[in-house]
Parts: C-alpha cells; sequence; structure tokens
C-alpha cells in the first residue's frame, strides 16, 4: 500500500527496523476526532527513518520491512 501510493506521488516515507517502540497517545480535545498516536523507535525511529529517506537509501522498501 505505502509503495503504490509513493509511485503515485501521494507520498513519501522512511523506515527504520528497531527492537524497541515508543507509542504516544495525543487527546488536544474532548472531541473523539482529535484523538491520534505517534510511533517511535527507542533508538532514533523517526528521525533515522528520514536520514534515510533523503539520503535515498531505501532503494526497495521491501527489505527493511519486518
Amino acid at each position: 500500500m505505502l509503495l503504490l501510493a509513493r509511485a503515485r506521488g501521494e507520498i513519501n516515507f522512511g523506515l527504520h527496523r528497531q527492537s524497541h517502540a515508543l507509542m504516544t497517545c495525543l487527546v488536544p480535545s474532548g472531541s473523539p476526532d482529535s484523538h491520534l498516536h505517534f510511533l517511535d523507535g527507542m533508538g532514533g525511529g523517526y528521525a533515522r527513518a528520514a536520514e534515510m529517506m533523503e539520503a535515498g537509501a531505501l532503494g526497495d522498501v521491501q527489505h527493511h520491512v519486518l
């Protein structure tokens, strides 16, 4: 799904595999529509994935997926 969306130019993304993750639940108001989750890796997660994405290191993303 992500690869197809990237091929259509709808998204861009990075991946970084780690053994532990942290999930943050954000509820900025009492509205059910304002609830979201942010997942990140313990050792760099989104920042490392962004570095890989900017460097073009993802190539064939399927090699990085668990």
